[in-house]
């Protein structure tokens, strides 16, 4: 009997590490989803933030970053990303199969980006009196962070 038991749970093990393994191989579109599905169905503090950056405006248009996503991308999904558990956050917008052209600082020939992965993350800090400042910005094409003058100009162009 007791052997019996050693194996159902050794098969357990196995299977969840199978799992485990499966999931870290999927690719982001695919894996940030289940994170974006789990965490507003099951995280209220991660649904809060998720919802809080949904109902953003982006700077430079009248249209919220979900709203540009949405109409631009192939796919999207946010997911947060807890650094320290109610000190700082990170909040994920990856858009999956999206076209983005937008001139140079420059303003020499457009930087043109075709059928690429971008991803715009927001540093959250929760401040002392219990409220969330976003205190910074990123923007990534192919996992490569873009300077200050491409994510404004970028998101502009999106939202056009």
């Amino acid at each position: 009997m007791g052997n019996k038991i050693v194996k159902g749970i050794l098969a357990v093990i196995i299977v969840a590490a199978i799992l485990v393994g499966i999931y870290f191989a999927l690719p982001g579109s695919i894996k940030y989803s289940i994170n974006e599905f789990y965490q507003t169905n099951f995280d209220e503090d991660a649904e809060k933030l998720i919802k809080e950056y949904k109902a953003m405006k982006a700077p430079g248009t009248e249209k919220t970053f979900e709203q540009i996503m949405a109409a631009k991308c192939k796919s999207h999904n946010w997911y947060v990303e807890t650094i320290v558990k109610d000190s700082t956050y990170k909040v994920h917008l990856n858009g999956y199969k999206v076209d983005v052209v937008y001139p140079k600082e420059d303003g020499s020939n457009n930087q043109h980006f075709t059928n690429t992965h971008i991803e715009y993350t927001f540093d959250v800090t929760v401040q002392p009196d219990g409220t969330h400042k976003n205190t910074g910005w990123h923007f990534l094409v192919d996992g490569n962070e873009k300077p200050e003058y491409d994510k404004k100009t970028s998101i502009k162009a999106l939202g056009q």
